[in-house]
């Protein structure tokens, strides 16, 4: 009687995310369920699936789409190799070849599954939301780096918090993307700009002015890799790689602002606390629970380290 009142669900991130979901196929009792699911789209989403169901822009998948979303790539070949079919290509190819050669043994293994997937309607509706995110995305990531380029940093942080607070669910656990921490970021990539670690003093002044932008846009958008703003074509002088690089300026201008935390916080004592694993040198292992005065304590990332990914010591307090 009322449905004139009721929202057009085509408009809405939210439902436009899930339905992305079932793009290539999906099990909905992954989602319904789910409670941040259902703050996000203001309904329980099992009604927003069934609305998906009745504006056919979802079905029920078919044998194939079970079966790509039931296995894994190595357990398709597997099953392919057992049964004499060729192993190689997707796991699209795969599933058609184990459903041509045996339709009914395909049926079985995936009767208990559920998939639902988006139909050529909305698969259109769903490319089209993802090229906007997309689109979104860059926009802001280039701002950012324009800002960084004008080293005006607390405009690179208010670019990334307008952005991420405009997400469906938003990068990281109980950041408030809303009203971001400007003081903070702007002093950490202020510590990546101005301060070189020893373990980097083997860089050039031109290479490590592009690890600092790819730094501090790892440090900013949260990312472990600085592959996306980084050339590559060029020696570190390090033994460390780009990647390894950047990490160890944003390591370091962490490790800055977290001390000067600690001595705000009146902290006396902290602790080395290492990693250890096969990939840890030894110059990381001799540190590893060595105690300091707050006023002593050694340069993070160790300047002696030899490990190939950077060094991976932290600094904890001793309360």
């Amino acid at each position: 009687m009322f449905g004139w009142l009721k929202k057009d669900w085509r408009k809405s991130p939210a439902h436009l995310l899930l339905l992305s979901k079932f793009r290539n196929g999906d099990c909905p009792e992954r989602y319904v369920n789910a409670d941040h699911w259902k703050a996000a789209l203001g309904d329980a989403p099992g009604n927003v699936i069934a609305d998906f169901v009745a504006d056919k822009v979802v079905t029920n998948g078919n044998i194939e789409d079970k079966v790509i979303f039931k296995f894994k790539l190595t357990e398709l070949k597997e099953i392919a190799k057992c049964n004499g079919i060729k192993i190689s290509g997707r796991k699209e190819d795969l599933a058609k070849r184990l459903v041509e050669r045996d339709s009914n043994a395909m049926l079985e293994a995936t009767r208990d599954v559920i998939v639902l997937v988006c139909t050529h309607d909305g698969r259109i509706l769903v490319d089209e939301y993802l090229d906007r995110q997309m689109e979104e995305r860059n926009d802001a990531v280039n701002q950012t780096l324009a800002a960084l380029d004008r080293l005006q940093f607390a405009e690179a942080v208010r670019v990334v918090a307008k952005y991420e607070s405009s997400q469906v669910f938003p990068r990281g656990v109980g950041i408030n993307w809303r009203n971001p921490d400007v003081a903070r970021g702007t002093t950490r990539l202020r510590y990546v700009f101005e301060h070189v670690p020893e373990l980097l003093l083997g860089v050039n002044n031109l290479v490590l002015a592009e690890l600092r932008k790819a730094a501090a846009m790892m440090d900013l958008w949260g990312v472990s890799s600085a592959k996306p703003w980084c050339s590559m074509d060029y020696a570190t002088g390090t033994h460390l790689d780009h990647d390894a690089c950047a990490r160890m300026l944003m390591f370091h201008a962490s490790h800055l602002y977290k001390l000067q935390e600690y001595v705000a916080m009146g902290i006396k004592r902290v602790e080395i606390v290492g990693t250890f694993d096969g990939a840890t040198c030894e110059a990381c292992k001799k540190i590893n629970g060595k105690k300091y005065p707050i006023s002593k304590v050694p340069q993070l990332p160790n300047p002696f380290c030899t490990c190939k990914l950077g060094c991976r010591c932290t600094m904890a307090a001793i309360v």
